[in-house]
């Protein structure tokens, strides 16, 4: 550590701390290409341990070069990814140009699309009302090199934590996931079936969404609620349309932005046949929201008759003459 230099100590310099006016408050400045946010509030905060994302998103606005806010609100996510995932732009294009390439062959019928938010309008132009607008999505860049977090040496990480300390972990997951609290990747060294997560490489990402939007949690009444789960249908069908599912669906990834359904996270997406695709390993999504099979990896509830068969048992109860 001598001889490191701030960076190699962890040092950002495409991050600055300032002060707000007169008060005690701090704030961020990101510099993200040619542009320039500031935080005005941290939205969500994930455990910043070893093996998370370290997921952090802020509520932001531009700045012009006078340091004065310009625009709308937006919001920053800053994440840490798999070094071989997709990011997130590349997964909203591959959407939108599936949808794109059923329009041009026309091969769904009306009665079998979403009830079209325009007379006339497209596929791809009613799904974008059901997701998140990317400003930009790109690497974090240090001193011309592309931030990143290598892979620990083997054994390093059973150092510092214990299975107790996992089992924590876990419980604050799961209870902050019904609280609303987090956004369901859980904080821990183990996947949601108890099987270790390896430990890769990370690649350092900063997102920007055009729209600041809140929760399915913090809807006030409950016809606003149900109207958002059923335009969370609506986009999830869209993506059933493009061949993609989701993997992560909660009300945490469900957000509204003046009155319609946006969903986010689509990080863990994956096309239905790409075997060996993304960031993550199976399974992976919201525990309290998780099919229970499908989170422990295997058949929990059968038919007695199903048990057989897969027991390899060849002799079958029988039919009644």
């Amino acid at each position: 550590m001598t001889f490191a230099s701030l960076e190699d100590l962890g040092y950002d310099p495409t991050v600055e701390r300032v002060r707000v006016g007169d008060s005690k408050k701090i704030q961020y400045r990101f510099t993200i290409g040619d542009k320039v946010y500031q935080t005005t509030g941290i939205i969500y905060e994930l455990n910043l341990d070893l093996v998370t994302r370290a997921t952090r998103v802020w509520s932001v606005v531009e700045l012009d070069s006078n340091y004065l806010a310009i625009g709308t609100p937006k919001v920053l996510k800053d994440v840490w990814l798999y070094f071989d995932a997709t990011p997130e732009s590349d997964i909203y294009n591959a959407i939108f140009a599936a949808l794109r390439q059923l329009d041009e062959d026309g091969s769904v019928p009306e009665n079998e699309r979403p009830p079209p938010l325009q007379s006339g309008s497209s596929l791809e132009q009613d799904a974008k009302h059901y997701f998140m607008t990317i400003v930009s999505d790109s690497v974090v860049m240090i001193n011309g090199q592309p931030d990143e977090a290598q892979e620990p040496p083997a054994g390093y990480l059973e150092f510092f934590y214990t299975e107790e300390e996992d089992k924590f972990a876990m419980e604050a997951a799961l209870e902050g996931t019904q609280r609303g609290d987090v956004d369901g990747n859980t904080p821990t060294l183990k996947r949601a079936d108890g099987e270790a997560y390896p430990h890769k490489k990370r690649t350092h990402r900063r997102i920007v969404f055009a729209e600041l939007c809140h929760t399915l949690y913090r809807v006030s009444t409950y016809a606003a609620f149900t109207k958002g789960l059923a335009q969370l249908v609506y986009g999830l069908e869209y993506m059933r349309l493009a061949g993609f599912v989701h993997r992560d669906i909660s009300p945490g990834n469900c957000l509204i932005f003046e009155g319609q359904t946006k969903i986010s996270d689509l990080e863990y997406t994956r096309p239905y046949a790409a075997p060996g695709h993304g960031a993550a390993p199976l399974p992976y999504g919201t525990p309290g929201f998780m099919a229970v099979e499908y989170q422990m990896q295997k058949h929990e509830f059968k038919p007695k008759a199903v048990r057989h068969i897969l027991r390899g048992v060849s002799r079958l109860p029988q039919p009644a003459p």
